[in-house]
C-alpha cells in the first residue's frame, strides 16, 4: 500500500524513506502501539494508514521529549486550522512579499529585501525571550516556520537558509489537515521515554528512534542548538529494551559503539542503508550497512548480532 498522507515537517533523520522496509518487518496483530521518539511522526503515520498493520490496534501513544515538537503534533491535533491561521499570521506580519517570493513575482532587489524580512524572523524566531512569551499555539507555529525555512531541516539547531524560504508555500498547509485526520486516533505526550512505556504490556509494540551515536559528538541534531540531543544515555535505554514488556524494532546507526553496546543482547539485527547529505562518519562511528534494525524478535531478514565486527 503506497501512502497518501505525509507528515507536514520536514525532519532530519526522519524515517519517511524507509517507512516501507518498517512496515515490512512489523509483526502482525498489533493492539498497543508505542513510538517514544516521535520527531517528524513518519513512521506513525505511515502505520496509521495501512490498514493490514493497524486495523486491530486499539491504542496509539507517541511522545516526543522536546517540547517544540510535542507543541507542533498536540495543536495539529486538536485545532489544524488555528494553527494553519497562526502560522500564516506570523509569515504575512514577517514576511509581507512571501507568496510573490515563492511564486517568484519579485525583482531581484524585491527578492532581497523579501529575503531580508526573512533573515529578521528567523532572528526573531530564535530569540529565548521570544519563545518563552508565546502562546501554546504560537509556539507551535513558529516550530512550524523555523523547520520550513532552516537548513536541511534541522529546525533550532540549524541556521537560516534563503533557499528554504524561498520555497515556503502557504499551500503546503494543507498537509496539517491531512495529517490531523490520522492522528486523532493518537495519545500524544511531552515525558521521557521511560515514562510512555511504563504501562506497555505482552500485546504492546514500540518503534524507537533514538539519537544516533554518530551525530551526538559530530552536530547534535535536534532541540534548541542540539540540546535535546547531545548527552543521550544510550546505556539506559538498552536497558529499557531489556525490560520493555511486548515487542520492538529499533532503527539506529550501523556503529561499532552501537554493536558493542547491543551484542550481549541476544536481539536480532539486520544492517541497511539510509543516507544523509548532513551526515559525518568515521571509522568508529559508521559501518558499511550505515544503520541498523533492531528487534527482540525475529522480522523478515533479520539475523542475530554478527559478533566478527566489533
Amino acid at each position: 500500500m503506497m501512502a497518501e498522507v505525509s507528515s507536514c515537517i520536514r525532519y532530519a533523520g526522519s524515517k519517511s524513506r524507509v517507512a516501507d522496509l518498517i512496515m515490512d518487518r512489523l509483526p502482525d496483530g498489533i493492539e498497543d502501539w508505542r513510538e517514544p521518539f516521535f520527531g517528524s511522526g513518519a513512521v506513525t503515520i505511515r502505520f496509521l494508514q495501512d490498514a493490514r498493520k493497524s486495523a486491530k490496534c486499539k491504542r496509539i501513544v507517541v511522545n516526543d521529549l522536546y517540547y517544540e515538537v510535542y507543541a507542533l503534533w498536540k495543536c495539529v491535533q486538536e485545532n489544524p486550522s488555528k494553527l494553519v491561521e497562526t502560522v500564516v499570521g506570523i509569515m504575512e506580519k514577517f514576511c509581507p512579499k512571501q507568496r510573490e517570493l515563492t511564486e517568484r513575482l519579485l525583482s531581484g532587489a524585491e527578492e532581497e529585501s523579501a529575503v531580508e524580512d526573512g533573515r529578521k524572523l528567523w532572528t526573531w524566531a530564535r530569540e529565548r525571550d521570544t519563545i518563552e512569551s508565546l502562546s501554546f499555539y504560537e509556539r507551535a507555529a513558529r516550530f512550524y516556520i523555523v523547520n520550513h525555512i532552516s537548513f536541511s531541516a534541522l529546525g533550532d539547531s540549524a541556521s537560516f537558509s534563503a533557499p528554504m524560504l524561498k520555497k515556503f508555500n502557504f499551500g503546503l498547509t494543507k498537509q496539517i489537515f491531512d495529517v490531523s485526520k490520522l492522528l486523532q486516533r493518537a495519545e500524544i505526550y511531552n515525558e521521557s521515554f521511560e515514562n510512555v512505556l511504563k504501562d506497555t504490556s505482552d500485546n504492546s509494540f514500540t518503534f524507537f528512534d533514538p539519537p544516533y551515536f554518530s551525530q551526538e559528538t559530530v552536530a547534535p541534531l535536534y532541540g534548541f542548538r542540539g540540546s535535546m540531543h547531545a548527552g543521550f544515555r544510550h546505556e539506559d535505554f538498552l536497558h529499557v529494551c531489556k525490560e520493555i514488556k511486548g515487542k520492538f524494532l529499533i532503527t539506529y546507526d550501523d556503529s561499532l559503539q552501537v554493536r558493542r553496546l547491543f551484542k550481549e543482547s541476544g536481539f536480532y539485527i539486520e544492517p541497511y542503508s539510509m543516507t544523509y547529505t548532513i551526515a559525518v562518519k568515521s571509522v568508529e562511528t559508521a559501518l558499511a550497512g550505515e544503520e541498523l534494525f533492531i528487534s527482540n524478535y525475529k522480522a523478515k531478514s533479520t539475523v542475530l548480532l554478527d559478533e566478527d565486527i566489533l
